[in-house]
């Protein structure tokens, strides 16, 4: 009895201990219904992941909710995954300045409306309150472009950072070539310099010389195979769309030819008399290359289209030249040389008198002698034909017309002995010697008269036959002239 009286008590105590529990536990499980508060009015769920951020949704207060406890009412709305920005999309890829660019993104998440700010953007690019938006860099450079984003509540995002590359505008430089001038059959190189762009790009070559033809290069080397006038033009275009232009001017020419070869102021010239060398070229590439051969002495060639000199040596010389071109074209010619001694310079009076003078004052002395010739041998004739026309002088009367029979001329050798005045008398028994015959009768000399001396020419006058000066000598009388040791 008193074991279960002492029992009853006991149940009570754990009913009255049970009770404060059971109520607590009611109350807890009716305020985890109602939303908790968290920061920023947030509460925190959980929901669909985002591609983008995190995959914690959220519910945000906007209003009251009726609470019995504080007699307050709250509006809830669910606004899913938190704020998160797609990476940035530049378009084009390659881009050179002045050229459109294109930057974009995309956010998700949070609650909008959303608030973007464009950081480091290329010069020539402003900000705005995009997500996507165009411009036109001006500055060339690696820029790095960021964008941040923020939410309705406050919440943000960052995306980025990415280079942007901007070149420079391509600008063509000089086109150039290895000859301007060239001979048909040479090589000729044509380079184009870009600065700038977006490369490597592309090039495209047009207006080339005959036998050129085009490549996707900046150097073009090419043998052209007709003259002619050229206006080599070329276009780069680079990576990015942008183009550039530049030319140069070509001209082809046939090979050299030696048009003439001339010596000044004669190809007859003579010892120590300056002598000057002319080679006229038509076609050839230069620079040309002249060298000489054939020269006479005192004479050096040299890499020259005129060469002056003084010949050292008489005597005759075919000087050859010859003309390479700067496309090893070759071309030659031929020139005859005489170099001849100067004419001795006399005392006379042509002393130093060109040669034409001589050859006149030769005439002028030939026809001289001539004339003087003439003159002689008329006079001579007519001396003669008058000592035979002049009349017979009459008879002496100491001679008779017959001739003495014993007369005899006296020899010419010396005087005639006298005659004998005794006869030969042959002796006794002695044949008769026939008597000699007497000489035929000679004539006598008929004596002529004495020329008449022809006056000699005044002292210090010209030879007649042999030219020079001479004069009257004291001695003989007569004229004598040096030059041919002769007296007249």
């Amino acid at each position: 009895m008193r074991r279960g009286r002492r029992d009853v008590p006991s149940r009570r105590w754990v009913a009255t201990l049970l009770l404060p529990v059971v109520l607590l536990g009611l109350g807890l499980s009716a305020w985890g219904a109602a939303p908790v508060p968290t920061q920023a009015g947030v509460h925190a769920s959980s929901g669909p992941a985002s591609s983008y951020g995190p995959s914690t949704s959220a519910t945000v207060l906007f209003g009251t909710v009726a609470s019995s406890e504080t007699g307050e009412t709250w509006t809830a709305q669910e606004v899913g995954p938190s704020l998160a920005l797609a990476p940035i999309a530049i378009t084009p890829f390659r881009l050179d300045a002045g050229l459109p660019l294109n930057l974009s993104t995309a956010a998700s998440g949070g609650a909008p409306p959303y608030t973007f700010q464009w950081s480091g953007l290329p010069g020539g690019c402003s900000p705005v309150n995009r997500s996507a938006f165009s411009c036109r860099p001006s500055t060339p450079g690696n820029f790095s472009v960021l964008v941040s984003a923020t939410d309705a509540v406050g919440g943000s995002s960052t995306s980025g950072p990415v280079t942007v590359v901007v070149h420079r505008d391509p600008r063509m430089g000089i086109v150039s070539t290895t000859h301007a001038v060239l001979s048909v059959g040479g090589t000729v190189a044509l380079t184009a310099t870009v600065y700038g762009g977006d490369g490597p790009g592309g090039w495209v070559w047009s207006g080339l010389p005959s036998g050129c033809a085009t490549a996707n290069s900046s150097r073009l080397s090419c043998t052209p195979t007709a003259p002619g006038s050229f206006s080599a033009h070329v276009v780069y275009t680079d990576l990015a769309g942008a183009s550039v232009a530049g030319g140069v001017a070509v001209q082809v020419v046939q090979g050299p030819t030696v048009a003439s070869f001339t010596a000044s102021p004669s190809p007859n010239t003579t010892l120590s008399t300056p002598l000057t060398l002319t080679v006229s070229v038509v076609g050839g590439a230069p620079p040309l290359t002249y060298a000489y051969a054939g020269l006479p002495a005192g004479c050096s060639g040299a890499n020259t289209s005129t060469l002056a000199c003084t010949p050292g040596a008489a005597g005759y010389y075919t000087v050859r030249v010859t003309v390479t071109d700067a496309d090893g074209e070759v071309a030659s010619g031929a020139l005859p040389l005489e170099v001849l001694k100067p004419a001795p310079s006399g005392n006379g009076p042509l002393g130093g008198l060109a040669p034409a003078a001589y050859v006149l004052f030769g005439l002028a002395v030939a026809l001289l002698l001539v004339v003087v010739l003439v003159f002689l041998f008329r006079r001579r004739r007519s001396m003669t034909g008058g000592a035979t026309d002049a009349p017979t002088p009459p008879a002496s009367p100491a001679h008779s017309a017959t001739p003495d029979p014993t007369w005899a001329a006296p020899a010419e050798d010396g005087p005639s002995p006298p005659p004998s005045p005794e006869r030969d008398v042959p002796e006794a028994g002695a044949p008769a010697t026939p008597a000699p015959s007497p000489p035929p009768p000679r004539r006598p000399p008929v004596a002529l008269p004495p020329p008449a001396p022809l006056a000699p020419p005044r002292g210090d006058s010209v030879c007649v036959v042999c030219g020079g000066y001479g004069q009257i000598d004291s001695e003989t009388g007569k004229y004598y002239c040096p030059r041919c040791d002769r007296h007249y």
